[in-house]
């Protein structure tokens, strides 16, 4: 049983490696890109979604690994971390399994220092945009009401008093 699940551990820490290696990637293709031009901003937008459906999947192989996890803790009686399970049990599976997680840590940290270089250009980046976006907003509604094509509200005024 413990072996049956290590095998599935190592088979789903692969998929997630392989997962973290391709979300690694698309956050280099975002970071390399500048929000200024206009096709580029096709480009980040297109590679955000890319890397919003990467990490669904990494979300949901996550999940699954949590319950395997138990269960392996359960069966060996030790705590459920990569390095708990070689202690308990000491195999090939489980030393694979350090070190894709190692490795799945070391990618998730390049990525965050990335996504927080990255973030904060495109933060100032927005911020710009939306303040353009109120401005064209404004003169929009400026000019639409001066060329109002409602005349219902019009009225003449006579001054009585004059005549």
């Amino acid at each position: 049983m413990v072996i049956r699940i290590l095998n599935q551990l190592v088979a789903l820490y692969e998929e997630q490696t392989a997962r973290f290696h391709d979300l690694y990637k698309k956050t280099v293709q975002l970071a390399s890109l500048k929000p200024e031009s206009e096709p580029d901003l096709e480009k980040i937008n297109l590679c955000l979604d890319e890397r919003e459906k990467l990490m669904q999947k990494i979300d949901t192989v996550h999940k699954k690994t949590l319950g395997l996890w138990r269960k392996l803790a359960e069966e060996l009686g030790c705590d459920s971390s990569p390095e708990g399970v070689l202690s308990a049990c000491p195999c090939q599976q489980s030393a694979v399994l350090v070190k894709m997680h190692g490795e799945m840590t070391g990618i998730a940290l390049k990525i965050k220092e990335l996504d927080e270089k990255t973030g904060s250009e495109l933060h100032k980046k927005k911020e710009e945009l939306q303040e353009k976006m109120k401005n064209l907003q404004r003169s929009r509604r400026a000019r639409d009401l001066y060329r109002s094509r409602n005349r219902q509200q019009e009225g003449v005024f006579i001054d009585w008093k004059k005549y």
